[in-house]
């Protein structure tokens, strides 16, 4: 007698996705895993996405996957779209897939696996950045508690984006769920991977590269930013230190590493107000910035110019260094 195959719940939040859709339901169909229930969330979309949707769905069902489709009426953004998929969701595990990004078809049966053979709350796999045709690999690192995941989350070795964990659903219930803050919509995946660690028993990591990130913007990390986004980026933030000061008090010093993390992108810029929004951002972590044991040296020493006030120096290692490895690291 075969035990049955746990379910997992694919959610995957939709704005304007009609020129990708067809890949991202080939995706889908691609899976060597069931059970699977797929959750399409149209946050409102202007396009034929909507429309689209409802054609796929005889397709899905006909391939086996149970499918359930929420249209929202009015745009929310992606942060109301996650809850609602996570309210939605019936799964014993949560995936989270963005529409434009692409996925090996051995993704999930490789992350629920991992999952079942170690007993584990969440599943990491290393993943590809890709951007104008070339593919880079990107690695995730070894931990194996949650304790471990949430100190490398805050240490910057470790990526936080929603779409590299496989996550037991339970970790998201319990007597103070855990969801995303509507309308916060930059940031919203730091928050929640580090409030999922921290609960998270046992965690592991899979070797193999099997998520694609299409990158498609170019140009400085804060080029396309606008004052609101750092705004929601920090009220993220703010909801992470008030959960884990209440939760889990121990682990709060870390946070100042993470906020370095947060704030480095605004070194790699040369829009003076970017220095500024960075030497006002969280003066209380910048005592922090050489104890970092995993930033390389020259990171460290580019922000211990910048809590000096020594921009030009900044300034010029953005356009000497950044901009230099930035076309090797693309060409």
């Amino acid at each position: 007698m075969t035990s049955r195959k746990p379910l997992v719940s694919v959610i995957i939040p939709m704005y304007n996705v009609e020129a990708v859709l067809d890949t991202c339901l080939d995706n889908l169909l691609r899976q060597t895993y069931s059970p699977l229930e797929v959750l399409m969330l149209n946050d409102a979309s202007t396009d034929d996405t909507a429309e689209r949707i409802e054609e796929a769905i005889p397709r899905l069902e006909a391939a086996g996957l149970s499918v359930k489709v929420y249209h929202a009426p009015q745009n929310g953004g992606v942060a109301v779209m996650r809850n609602k998929g996570l309210d939605l969701a019936e799964g014993e595990y949560i995936y989270s897939y963005d529409a434009d990004d692409y996925m090996e078809a051995k993704l999930i049966e490789r992350l629920v696996a991992k999952a079942e053979e170690d007993g584990a709350d969440m599943v990491t796999c290393d993943w590809f950045l890709r951007y104008e045709g070339n593919d880079r690999r990107m690695q995730q690192p070894k931990v194996e508690t949650g304790t471990q995941l949430f100190e490398q989350l805050c240490y910057g070795t470790m990526k936080w984006n929603v779409w590299l964990f496989l996550v037991r659903r339970s970790l998201f219930e319990g007597d103070v769920p855990l969801r995303y803050i509507p309308q916060d919509n930059m940031g919203e995946d730091m928050m929640m991977t580090s409030m999922l660690s921290l609960r998270a028993g046992r965690v592991a990591t899979v070797s193999e590269a099997m998520y694609y990130y299409v990158k498609t913007n170019s140009g400085a990390q804060t080029a396309n930013y606008q004052d609101a986004h750092w705004t929601q980026v920090a009220r993220n933030l703010s909801s992470l230190e008030q959960y884990i000061k209440a939760y889990y008090p121990a682990q709060a010093s870390l946070l100042n590493f993470l906020k370095l993390n947060l704030k480095l992108p605004l070194l790699i810029s040369s829009n003076p107000k970017d220095y500024e929004r960075w030497l006002s951002w969280y003066p209380e972590a910048n005592a922090y910035v050489m104890q970092n044991p995993y930033l390389p040296i020259r990171t460290k020493l580019v922000q211990k110019a910048a809590s000096l006030g020594l921009w030009w120096l900044v300034s010029l290692y953005n356009r000497v260094v950044m901009q230099w490895l930035y076309a090797l690291l693309y060409k």
